[in-house]
């Protein structure tokens, strides 16, 4: 029952995955082109057609879409615990994968015709991934039609990532891509396999090295009140009846300095990962596209300056005037104001 709901739970994720590739994974340029080898009447001739248009999918589609069959051929393998054959995958994942140009102008009609015609595609493609991609894919875990292709766990596809080369072609298994139990709780993957994946975290509940750590945000109040606390301790000790006067007002003097230095290393220590100020490698100005000289006109034309005069003008005479006006008001003998002056 558990391996039955996990392999429901990778299909809805790889519909939900497939879904948001641009122009599909099978490319919706080259439909007519899977369709045209769809329509040749042996087997043979079938597979060298397919492996012809197969070549004209960018390098990262190719490389997903053999990982994928791979995956698919093995849970169609193991319909007998999975629930799904070939045919359901392909029904399941078709739609997403391949679609006409027109799409959105066909009758109902016709979109039902196409969608039948994507199935068997799609289900042929699985079941004769091994044959397909043949040299690319021998060593890996899509097999050659008829055989039950070995389970392939995570460590040794971890470890299998470094033997290929080149950016396009390195072998990330599509398993990485699903949820699994080495995942973080609430199905974040590790950092380990972000990297693994040439991939980034980001959004308000990631940071540079992984997803949320609990306590950082605990530990930088701790950090924050800890520091004042000890700061304010030290300027204040010179005043105390500790060490004699020149070690007290030597603490004193670099209060703020002692302080950023013990509460670096107790950060360092704890190995908390909390927010660092990260110093730029080279002296420049924040912004690239411009220097240290700003031109203070800018893009403006150069009338725009004569144009802004009048207003400015206008705008100083009336904050002196109110700042006089202020004054003089404030300053009425009614109001009896007494300045103190210094006593000698």
């Amino acid at each position: 029952m558990m391996t039955n709901i996990k392999t429901k739970r990778y299909v809805v994720f790889s519909k939900d995955f497939l879904r948001s590739i641009p122009a599909k994974l099978l490319v919706t340029d080259l439909y007519e082109d899977w369709m045209a080898a769809m329509q040749k009447s042996g087997k043979e001739e079938k597979v060298e057609e397919l492996k012809a248009v197969a070549e004209k999918l960018p390098g990262a589609n190719l490389l997903l879409l053999k990982r994928l069959l791979a995956l698919l051929q093995h849970i169609g393998h193991n319909a007998s615990s999975s629930r799904m054959t070939t045919s359901n995958l392909a029904i399941c994942l078709g739609p997403n994968l391949l679609s006409p140009p027109n799409e959105d102008l066909l009758p109902l009609e016709a979109m039902l015709a196409v969608t039948e015609k994507v199935n068997v595609l799609v289900a042929f493609l699985i079941e004769n991934c091994g044959d397909i991609f043949v040299e690319e894919m021998a060593g890996c875990s899509c097999p050659s039609a008829g055989e039950s292709p070995a389970p392939m766990d995570r460590a040794t596809a971890l470890s299998a990532a470094p033997s290929q080369s080149g950016p396009l072609r390195s072998p990330v298994p599509l398993a990485l891509l699903l949820p699994s139990p080495g995942w973080e709780k609430g199905g974040r993957p590790r950092k380990q396999e972000c990297r693994c994946l040439h991939g980034e975290f980001q959004g308000p509940a990631c940071g540079r090295d992984g997803p949320y750590t609990p306590d950082v945000f605990f530990w930088c109040c701790i950090l924050f009140f800890a520091t004042f606390a000890l700061s304010s301790f030290l300027k204040k000790f010179k005043t105390s009846r500790y060490f004699p006067t020149r070690v007290r007002s030597t603490v004193s003097d670099f209060a703020v300095f002692l302080t950023i230095v013990i509460m670096v290393l107790l950060d360092f220590v704890v190995g908390i990962p909390s927010p660092k100020l990260h110093v730029p490698h080279a002296f420049k100005p924040t912004r690239d596209d411009r220097g240290w000289f700003i031109n203070p006109i800018g893009p403006n034309p150069w009338w725009t300056v004569l144009a802004a005069l009048v207003p400015a003008l206008l705008c100083t005479i009336l904050i002196f005037v109110d700042q006089q006006i202020s004054a003089v008001i404030v300053n009425r003998k009614e109001h009896k104001l007494k300045v103190r002056g210094c006593k000698r």
